[in-house]
This record gives C-alpha cells, sequence and structure tokens, in this order.
C-alpha cells in the first residue's frame, strides 16, 4: 500500500500558501455572515411557478469563500428542488459575505451556504375557516393525508407501500410551506427507519430541522421536546452509520444549549473524541449519489478509501482553510495537513458507485 500526502500543487484557486500549523492561531469561522443582506426567498419563484407549484425548498451549497468574500468552487450538497437549483446558484453568486479571518486578516475558507425559497404568507391556515382560497385546500388535504398516514403507520402489519403512496401524494400537493416540508420529511425519516435506509432517514431529520427552522410564527414549530427527540434520534443514526465528526458537532451543540439528554451519550462522546488522535481506525460504506457526488465529514487526518464498485474519478478536499482538487487513487493512503483545519471530502465519480472509507 502506498503512502500519499496530498501536495500543495494540487490546490485550486489558492491566493495564499499554506500556512504553518503555529500560523492557524486566530483562526475564526463560526459561520458566514453576509456582508449585505440579501433576499433570496423568492429568486426560485419563475422555476417552480413553471410547474404551477408553491412549494418551500432549499438548496445548500460548500462553496469556497475569499479573502474579497466572493464565493468560488461551489457545489450542490443537497437540494429539495432540481428546478430551484439554477436560480439558487445564480442568487449564491450574487451577493458578497464576510470572509473568515486569521489573527484579524481575512482568509480564504470553506464554508456551508443554504439558499431557501419561501412562498408562505402564512405557514399554516385555520382549518376552521369557511372560505377556503387555494392554498388553504391544499393545507385542509395536507392535514387530511398526515392523519391517514398516521393511521396506517400505527397499524400492525405496517402497510409500507401505501405509505409509500401516500408520501408520494404529499409531496405532489400544490402549496407545501415550511410546516407542512418539516412534517413531510419526519414521515420520510419513519419511513426510512422501517425499511432500514438510515442514510435517507438522515437526510431527511436533517431536512425537517431546516424545514423546522423556516417557520416563522413559533406556535407551528415542533415543540421543543420533539425537536429535542429528532436531534437524539440523529446522534444515534449518526453513531449507526460511523458519521462520527457528525456526531462530535451535534454532541456539542446540544451541549452548549443545555440539552441534558445527551449525557447519555457522554460514553461515546468521549470514546469518539480520543478517537481523533489514537490509533483507532473505522469504516463506513459511501455511495456516489445520482448528482455523482458523494460528501463524508472527516474525524481524523489520515484516511483510505478502497473496495470500489462502479467508478470514483475525483476527490474534492473542502477544508477550512483548503480548497484541493486531486484525481482519485484507490488503496492510496492520505494525509491531510493539519493546518487545512477540518475537512470533508467530496468524491466524484459515476453515479450509485460503491466503496470504503477507512480513517485512521
Amino acid at each position: 500500500m502506498s503512502q500519499y500526502t496530498v501536495p500543495l500543487r494540487f490546490l485550486v484557486g489558492v491566493l495564499v500558501s499554506a500556512p504553518a500549523a503555529s500560523e492557524t492561531t486566530g483562526f475564526q469561522n463560526e459561520q458566514l455572515e453576509f456582508s449585505k443582506e440579501p433576499s433570496l426567498r423568492y429568486v426560485g419563484y419563475n422555476d417552480i411557478a413553471e410547474r404551477g407549484k408553491r412549494q418551500n425548498g432549499y438548496v445548500e451549497f460548500s462553496v469556497m469563500v475569499n479573502k474579497e468574500g466572493k464565493p468560488k468552487n461551489e457545489t450542490i450538497v443537497h437540494s429539495t428542488h432540481s428546478k430551484f437549483e439554477k436560480s439558487a446558484a445564480t442568487a449564491l453568486k450574487r451577493y458578497r459575505y464576510a470572509p473568515a479571518t486569521m489573527d484579524g486578516s481575512p482568509v480564504e475558507s470553506i464554508s456551508s451556504v443554504t439558499v431557501f425559497m419561501n412562498y408562505d404568507t402564512q405557514d399554516v391556515v385555520d382549518f376552521k375557516s369557511r372560505w377556503l382560497r387555494p392554498r388553504q385546500t391544499t393545507s385542509v388535504m395536507f392535514k387530511e393525508f398526515q392523519e391517514t398516514f398516521d393511521e396506517v403507520f400505527d397499524t400492525e402489519p405496517r402497510d409500507i407501500e401505501r405509505l409509500e403512496e401516500l408520501l408520494v401524494i404529499m409531496t405532489r400537493l400544490q402549496y407545501i410551506g415550511s410546516r407542512a416540508q418539516t412534517l413531510l420529511n419526519l414521515n420520510r425519516s419513519r419511513l426510512y427507519g422501517l425499511v432500514s435506509k438510515p442514510n435517507r432517514q438522515i437526510r431527511a431529520l436533517n431536512s425537517a430541522i431546516v424545514f423546522n427552522n423556516e417557520v416563522t410564527r413559533e406556535k407551528f414549530r415542533l415543540n421543543p421536546e420533539d425537536l429535542i427527540a429528532v436531534q437524539l434520534s440523529l446522534l444515534e443514526l449518526y453513531l449507526q452509520t460511523n458519521r462520527l465528526a457528525e456526531f462530535i458537532e451535534l454532541w456539542d451543540e446540544l451541549k452548549a444549549s443545555g440539552v441534558t439528554e445527551v449525557d447519555e451519550f457522554l460514553d461515546h462522546y468521549n470514546k469518539v473524541s480520543s478517537a481523533k488522535t489514537n490509533n483507532t481506525t473505522f469504516a463506513r460504506v459511501i455511495e456516489i449519489n445520482d448528482r455523482g457526488n458523494s460528501f463524508q465529514r472527516m474525524l481524523k487526518r489520515k484516511f483510505e478509501i478502497f473496495d470500489v464498485t462502479g467508478e470514483i474519478n475525483q476527490i474534492n478536499f473542502r477544508c477550512e482553510t483548503k480548497y484541493a482538487e486531486m484525481e482519485f487513487l484507490s488503496e492510496t493512503t492520505y494525509s491531510l495537513p493539519d493546518s487545512w483545519g477540518d475537512c470533508t471530502l467530496e468524491l466524484i465519480g459515476e453515479p450509485n458507485s460503491t466503496a470504503r472509507l477507512l480513517q485512521g
């Protein structure tokens, strides 16, 4: 097996050379801030209007922001509506962002930017209203389908085909606001749990949280207990699928928010934290999605990709302070420089290709 350290000559679009580890002191990139507040909520209107629908959704990008606050090297991590992607990409490039800083000076950095489309004028209609506009009619229909879904889900033995059919019908409704999208993704998570598809379950739960945060009226959001239950389910799924970097991040977030229930995961947290620097190795199966890529958050600095079925052509390194591209080399041990900060791998290849990622 060969040993390989990512060389600086593979860096793409980097304005400064990789700093030494001691030079990263003072690096700040807690979250991107818009240098001017963009109005992104309706940029996808024309795209969705072609289908006669008003469905809230979002596109999540991984993007490099340079020292001038200009975005580049963007790629879509997740999208709820393919027809919204072009408008979202246009909106992403239109605005300037506050760059990350190192010892007070701006530097390039990778971050996540989510562009929303939001057609809500109100998140939930009054179901007792006598006269129903089209949006209200759809909301009443959604409520009825939701009640049917709950009934079928609670009936043993569960009718998987009927649950899938109900989800399809609910997805095709004309008006789906943020509240309805929250419930719809929770329904998807429940179904994926029944058919043992943990990765799709993770995506559905994360989407439910994103949409819940977009509900403008507090009383229509998930109550705090239900939201915590969703987040704890995510913690369990992250452990189950060896998404340990995501587990650490969410645990820290919940602990800082005062969620005491996370203490039941404390032993796992301590073991995973130790695994960052000790000789522990762990592996997980990865799959290239229909878009032709796959994103993997990294916990350790060394990794190998093997047992490839299909075709993987390229690796993009999306790290806190650096972005790099290189040709994929199978059964090669890669080492990420500490100065690059936390990293996410983007694997490019044929859709449905699979491999195993070994970290450590």
